[in-house]
């Protein structure tokens, strides 16, 4: 579950509507047709992406993330297995535990951006600008409109 709180709202307010939502959704779900179809699209995301090769993403991202995060370039198997094996009682055993311990609970606040300098140039008047000529017989002038 995500959650934004927009700027100056109340983080303890945002928190009990989380934690209404997963009592709602552990009440209601997990069931076998929502694990199954849940299952259903984490597979087909899996395929799509180890299908795709060249640019960013794709097999050679999955298999890279793997080695460097855990050693082993086929960790993402582990996922895969873990994934297929769920069932509602699992899902649910793990959403209590995440709810009971807190786990899921972060705060992120925006850092301000340093405020710009105003820049001292005056941008108002035309420039006058040297054009290129194309013949050494001419002389070349122009100007330039204000910048907007």
């Amino acid at each position: 579950m995500t959650l934004t709180a927009k700027p100056g709202e109340d983080l303890k307010k945002v928190e009990k509507a989380a934690d209404e939502e997963l009592q709602n959704f552990l009440k209601k779900w997990p069931h076998a047709g929502g694990t199954t179809a849940r299952q259903d699209t984490d597979s087909g995301h899996y395929a799509r992406l180890v299908e795709r090769i060249g640019g960013f993403g794709g097999k050679s991202d999955l298999l890279a993330r793997c080695q460097t995060y855990t050693g082993n370039a086929d960790c993402y198997k582990e996922g895969l297995k873990q994934i297929q094996a769920a069932t509602p009682a699992s899902v649910k055993k793990a959403a209590m535990i995440g709810s009971v311990t807190g786990i899921t609970s972060w705060k992120c606040s925006r850092i301000p951006l340093p405020s710009r300098p105003t820049p001292s140039l005056n941008r108002t008047r035309n420039l006058r600008l040297a054009l290129p000529c194309h013949s050494a017989f001419q002389t070349c002038s122009g100007s330039r409109s204000p910048m907007v």
